[in-house]
């Protein structure tokens, strides 16, 4: 889980490629959208909130691409600028001849959320084999996820420990002393806090 919070964190920290000439752009989508289909890697899908935006945007649902995330496609693709759909998959844009790439694409390869595609596989709870720890997740999960995994970790350490709440959360992260040998086969181990 904090390898992911910590991809998406550099993901949102990485800098904004300036807009390249729109004359470039086409060739280097093209290119992006040929990646996807030679490597089988899904296209970004559209967070729920972001298909809410496209219809007050005036998307028509029933489009072949409303799930797609196409700012995601730019920003993958390093084209820079705002979203390509002026350009691109209104009637009469620029690119229109080139839509039925992005579709066959789609059609191909599908649409999943960006992160956890790439999940590390454990051993199922069953024991019946082993699967990802994560299905693919939007942003908004991510956040929800660290939030659950912080709240199992201190019901966990709460309940192994006896400590308050209100003294785990004044632990900070370097609270961990090295353990003390008492006697031989006995080992203190101490916590320094802010309490």
């Amino acid at each position: 889980m904090i390898a992911l919070q910590q991809e998406v964190e550099r993901h949102r920290a990485a800098p904004r490629v300036p807009a390249m000439p729109l004359t470039e752009r086409e060739a280097v989508l093209v290119e992006t959208l040929r990646q996807h289909a030679r490597t089988g890697e899904p296209l970004v899908q559209t967070s729920p909130d972001g298909l809410g935006y496209k219809i007050t945007k005036g998307w028509d649902p029933a489009d072949l691409l409303f799930h797609v995330s196409l700012k995601s496609l730019v920003r993958e693709s390093g084209t820079g600028g705002s979203d390509p759909r002026r350009h691109w998959v209104e009637p009469g844009g620029r690119w229109e001849p080139i839509l039925p790439l992005p579709e066959q694409t789609l059609a191909q390869v599908g649409v999943a959320p960006l992160w956890g595609r790439d999940a590390a596989v454990i051993d199922r709870a069953d024991g019946d084999g082993q699967v990802p720890w994560t299905l693919p997740v939007f942003d908004a999960d991510v956040r929800a996820l660290v939030g659950i995994v912080r709240t199992a970790c201190m019901i966990a350490i709460s309940a192994l420990s006896g400590m308050r709440h209100s003294e785990l959360v004044e632990l900070p992260a370097d609270c961990r002393q090295p353990p003390q040998q008492i006697r031989p086969g006995r080992v203190r181990h101490r916590l320094k806090s802010k309490l």
